[in-house]
């Protein structure tokens, strides 16, 4: 290094500049350069620092040369501005708030994020003490900060900040002690958040109230069958006190909870399957274990990657709906079977009226010694037999003519009871409990005695050893979940004539059935399996309805409901006066039946009346506008085919207002009635009917 020139050296191998900076040492004596650049031998770059002056030794000037390698102070330097920079970026754009205050708790610097919070300026907020931005209730927060820093802990708290125009926030706080004893505290604004907890809260306090106060059940259970969790709507469901007592008890849904253990391994197939399992309806069982028909949507509960958790879902008791789907379809085949059944009276009817009436004009024809007498009557017993057969179908069908009356149904009974015990053997005692406070219902007296007898030969023959057969009336009053048990009634006051015996008793599947036409349990020849079906058709046709049951053993009984009416009784007027059958009076006869009318044509010519007949509407319209002499009644049949009887007689009257008019059917449509029950007024016979029948109700008509 020594004996070299200047010039070598890297910092002066800028001649010219070099040359400048020595006029200015040699003018001034003194130069100096903070950050010089320097090229070691091994051409490095160093910086350094540069410091030259000029003293004299002698006569010799001499320029002294001081160099300081700053190298690595200047890197440090360069290091420990980008760190105060990046500081003072995190400090400025910091989201949480950021203030430094003095021990006295005056605020020395404030950043960007806590300006914004608090509404100040930086130079607004600088200066100010602690208090001024905290609630007056807030204040001792701050004495405890203190106390707490002092102590080594941190601070961290919610406070309660206020803004410079007046409004308030929640700041969650932590407050730190620094070394030169200056307070940090960085303010979080939780504002959101609290209203985010708040709603939450809310929102878990809804969803725990539609948990603990749904009416339909709902749960969590283990894949093993271990119930987990259920609300009140659950447990009292299934007969508990409360959920924990559910949950303490049935600890396996395998056995304890479904009816039929299959339903959980189905249940379980359709929830791998599927994952959720929709509608499944099914029994289950009660603490006291009776069984409810229920039904469930549940759903399983996996993680992400598809590990079962728990399953999970709702249960609903739907005993009563599935009860009201039973009666309903019950009610459905019964109503099928009953149109079945009315037709087959009404065709069957029309052939007995000529069976009957032939039967009976042969039998006053012929000598009490003819041979042949006693075939006439058993195809007559037969034809009767046969007629009483049509007459339980059409009560069954609700099809048959009804002429209900305002009775008082302990009446019908005691009047009934003589009967009632020819009827049962003697071995069986007959038991008749009557309410005295019993209101009025509206009837066919008749009818109801059908019902009696019925249910009473039912009840005999279920006892064969003996027993008691107990018939009781009661005035009752139906609410709504009694209506909503029998969907065919109305809330409101009712008559009940409960019939009852100590018998054999009925299986469930045998009391599904009885009702039915031509169902029977008896050998072949003891019943027509028509007994019970008369009076079902006879309980609905007067607006009622009837319940049974019964248990192999334990004797069976019969409920019936009529409705209570506010009428008075009504009290027959007696009249034995015979009508006379003969007549010369001209009648319209109107039958599609050719062997019906030729029959009825037959027995009124031979009793002096002057017939007209027609097989169809029109024709019998032409016969009334054509004929030139008086037509005094028009004897039509009800139900024909292109023009009905009651169409026939608006038309015929029209062309002769003063026809007086005689319906005749094997039973009726709605046109002349109303569920069966005559429209008053109306002049009906019904088939089949006797010559004399006939004549009497022609009488009645022609003479009203």
């Amino acid at each position: 290094f020594v004996g070299r020139e200047l010039w070598e050296l890297g910092f002066f191998s800028d001649k010219q500049a070099s040359k400048g900076a020595f006029r200015v040492l040699q003018k001034e004596g003194y130069l100096r350069y903070d950050d010089l650049p320097l090229k070691t031998k091994d051409g490095q770059s160093r910086e350094v620092e540069f410091v030259s002056n000029v003293y004299s030794e002698g006569d010799v000037q001499v320029i002294q040369c001081n160099i300081r390698d700053i190298t690595e102070r200047k890197h440090l330097e360069s290091e420990q501005a980008a760190t105060e920079g990046r500081f003072q970026t995190l400090f400025e754009y910091a989201p949480d708030g950021i203030l430094i205050a003095n021990p006295e708790r005056y605020y020395l610097e404030a950043n960007a994020s806590m300006c914004r919070m608090l509404g100040y300026t930086r130079e607004e907020l600088i200066g100010l003490h602690a208090e001024d931005i905290v609630i007056p209730s807030e204040v001792m927060h701050i004495e405890e900060a203190l106390v707490e820093i002092k102590s080594a802990a941190d601070h961290h708290r919610v406070w309660k900040f206020r803004r410079k125009d007046g409004s308030e926030f929640s700041g969650e706080v932590l407050v730190t002690e620094m070394p030169d004893g200056s307070l940090l505290a960085m303010v979080r604004d939780i504002t959101d958040r609290k209203k985010a907890e708040a709603a939450l809260a809310a929102a878990e306090e809804n969803y725990r109230s539609i948990f603990e106060n749904a009416v339909e059940g709902i749960f969590q259970s283990t894949e093993d069958g271990r119930f987990i969790s259920a609300n009140p709507a659950m447990a009292r469901i299934l007969g508990y006190d409360s959920p924990e007592q559910l949950l303490a008890d049935r600890v396996d849904a395998n056995t304890q909870h479904y009816a039929d253990p299959t339903c959980r391994s189905q249940l379980k197939e359709i929830l791998a399957t599927h994952g959720a399992a929709k509608g499944y309806e099914c029994e289950v069982y009660r603490r006291d274990l009776s069984r409810i028909w229920t039904q469930e949507n549940i759903r399983s509960v996996r993680s992400a990657n598809g590990e079962l958790f728990h399953y999970e879902g709702s249960l609903e008791d739907i005993t009563e709906r599935k009860s009201l789907e039973g009666q309903l379809r019950q009610s459905q085949k019964m109503e099928a079977v009953g149109v079945l059944a009315g037709g087959i009276a009404h065709d069957f009817n029309n052939l007995l009226t000529a069976i009957n009436g032939y039967s009976s004009l042969t039998l006053k024809k012929m000598s009490a010694d003819d041979r042949c007498r006693n075939y006439i009557v058993e195809v007559k017993n037969a034809g009767d037999r046969a007629a009483e057969l049509t007459s339980q179908l059409l009560a069954f069908s609700r099809k048959q003519v009804l002429q209900p009356v305002a009775i008082n149904l302990n009446t019908v009974v005691f009047s009934f009871e003589r009967m009632l015990r020819r009827i049962i053997k003697e071995s069986i005692e007959l038991r008749v409990v009557l309410d005295t406070q019993l209101g009025n219902i509206r009837a066919d007296p008749g009818q109801i005695e059908q019902v009696i007898m019925n249910l009473a030969i039912n009840a005999r023959d279920a006892m064969p050893d003996g027993g008691t057969l107990t018939v009781e009336t009661k005035h009752v009053t139906i609410n709504e979940h009694f209506v909503s048990q029998h969907a065919s009634l109305a809330a409101g006051e009712f008559v009940r004539m409960t019939v009852s015996d100590t018998g054999e008793g009925m299986a469930a599947a045998t009391q599904s059935h009885i009702f039915e036409p031509f169902f029977t349990t008896k050998e072949p020849g003891k019943g027509t399996g028509l007994g019970l079906s008369t009076v079902y058709g006879i309980v609905k046709q007067s607006g009622g309805d009837i319940s049974v049951y019964s248990e192999l053993g334990h004797g069976t009984t019969f409920k019936i409901y009529l409705p209570c009416v506010t009428e008075t009784v009504h009290k027959p007027k007696w009249n034995d006066k015979e009508v006379a059958g003969a007549g010369s009076e001209t009648i319209l006869l109107v039958e599609d039946e050719d062997i019906v009318r030729t029959f009825v044509k037959t027995i009124l010519a031979g009793d002096g009346y002057e017939v007209l007949e027609a097989s169809n509407g029109d024709d019998a319209l032409e016969i009334a506008r054509s004929f030139d002499q008086p037509i005094h009644l028009l004897l039509t049949d009800l139900i024909m085919p292109k023009m009905s009887g009651t169409e026939l007689k608006e038309k015929v009257q029209k062309i002769r207002p003063d026809i007086k008019n005689l319906f005749m059917s094997g039973y009726t449509d709605d046109s002349i009635s109303h569920h069966g029950v005559l429209i008053s007024g109306t002049a009906f016979i019904e088939k089949p009917f006797s010559p004399d029948s006939l004549f009497r109700k022609i009488r009645e008509v022609l003479e009203s």
